[in-house]
């Protein structure tokens, strides 16, 4: 499993700067668990978990989870997976509000 925060991926604010997630794009998602899944339509294996949904807001960006990433260490190695979450991260959209 791989889990990985908003910040430094995404440019929005700063390490410490609330931020509000404005839209996650489902189909980068769904092209995401099939590169995951493989072969294997529907590996039980494989799976993603948002910590945050559009219009939720994130107190830590350099601390709190985004996104959490189950999948099989020998389809895939850790560092493809990071690169393609930072893709993800990327593309999400986050709004910065004033820091606490």
């Amino acid at each position: 499993m791989i889990t990985v925060s908003l910040w430094p991926y995404c440019i929005v604010g700063g390490p410490t700067q609330q931020v509000v997630i404005q839209k996650i794009d489902a189909y980068q998602l769904d092209q995401l668990f099939e590169w995951l899944c493989g072969e294997d339509t529907y590996d039980p294996e494989v799976g993603l978990w948002l910590h945050t949904l559009p219009t939720e807001c994130i107190d830590k960006p350099d601390s709190e989870p985004l996104i959490s990433v189950f999948y099989r260490p020998f389809r895939h190695a850790p560092e493809t997976v990071v690169q393609r979450l930072r893709e993800f991260i990327w593309n999400v959209g986050a709004n910065g509000r004033k820091s606490l």
